[in-house]
């Protein structure tokens, strides 16, 4: 009984440190939360306090904490990897326990180059009830009232996605992933930076800032350094050669910090993170950008009254079509990742 206690208040101790570093949108990883005192005596029973934590936070917050893959592989490979993981680990609990009681059971190594103990949270909410959420909130908040800068206003309401949220870094985010997702999911370097200056973002480019932000990136390098500090971006060498494991870590130490020597070399290349695939989702990013896609052609549509040159309406399927054929394979769908951590899909079934 003590010891179910003991392990109820860890679990609510790695909630709560879990919480503070996303809101600092920091990974962590468990040997920080074992320098941290977090885990007492349990150590060894991390797995065990990683499903309480995420009851605990899934049924409080509606998020949980995940593992990230690690740098150089992708969602597919991870999501298989584990999979293939659970299957064997499976496999020797039942030959362990010959189909009766718990027993302990030595499980097998581990898949190398895939774990990287290292986590983030992620939400489980369906997006129906996010959106739901949002045109609410649109709907409730006035215009001379909708200023992000400032970020606290007598009679706020708890869940206020207009203020303090940095939503230009996002915006900037997220097409420099839809960017190199319809580039095969990857990206050439002075490529991207010549989409990028078509939207008047170069070198001598501000990012939007609010009084929220703790320590606000003053340039693009300095803006695409925390996206890969943060998990959001990755960026290789072309050519490249690795081992079928991976890249070796002292590669991807040097690949962790872009200066601005290598901003005008070409043979950088820009991927997707691994926490670019637990919060967006490639799936979602071609949805979103298919949604903006057919606003702007209805645009087009409603301003010009000559019906003969009106453009033909694009179907939301042949767009999705459209973009994985431009990946070179399925659209990997967040919600339907297996990862260490996770609980199950990541859409909660509300009621």
């Amino acid at each position: 009984m003590e010891f179910d206690r003991e392990s109820g208040n860890r679990a609510r101790e790695l909630a709560r440190y879990a919480l503070i570093n996303e809101l600092k949108r920091r990974p962590f990883k468990r040997d920080e939360v074992s320098k941290a005192g977090l885990l007492g005596n349990q150590g060894r029973s991390f797995d065990k306090l990683l499903r309480m934590c995420n009851n605990e936070l899934s049924s409080v917050f509606g998020m949980e904490l995940v593992e990230m893959r690690s740098r150089g592989f992708n969602a597919e490979e991870a999501s298989l990897q584990h999979a293939v993981q659970q299957a064997s680990d499976n496999s020797q609990g039942h030959r362990s326990s010959g189909g009766g009681g718990d027993v302990s059971v030595h499980k097998g190594p581990k898949a190398k180059g895939g774990s990287t103990r290292q986590y983030v949270l992620r939400s489980r909410l369906p997006s129906s009830l996010i959106n739901q959420v949002g045109q609410i909130v649109d709907t409730e908040i006035p215009e001379d009232e909708n200023n992000e800068d400032e970020v606290s206003q007598r009679g706020c309401p708890i869940l206020d996605w207009r203020h303090g949220d940095e939503l230009g870094q996002l915006g900037v985010l997220g097409f420099i992933l839809a960017l190199i997702l319809i580039h095969g999911r990857a990206i050439d370097n002075r490529q991207l930076l010549t989409y990028l200056k078509r939207f008047k973002i170069d070198e001598h480019w501000k990012p939007p800032l609010t009084p929220a932000s703790i320590r606000p990136p003053q340039n693009l390098i300095a803006l695409l350094n925390q996206f890969c500090k943060q998990g959001y971006l990755e960026y290789t060498q072309q050519g490249t050669k690795s081992a079928s494991a991976g890249p070796s870590q002292a590669t991807l130490r040097r690949q962790s910090q872009i200066e601005p020597s290598d901003m005008n070399q070409n043979t950088i290349e820009w991927r997707w993170g691994a926490r670019a695939e637990i919060e967006f989702g490639e799936k979602q990013i071609a949805e979103f950008m298919s949604n903006i896609f057919r606003s702007a052609k209805r645009q087009v549509a409603e301003a010009d009254t000559s019906d003969s040159q009106r453009p033909p309406k694009a179907s939301h399927e042949k767009i999705m079509q459209d973009i994985k054929k431009a990946a070179g394979s399925k659209l990997q769908d967040c919600n339907s990742l297996q990862m260490p951590g996770a609980t199950g899909p990541a859409d909660l079934e509300v009621s």
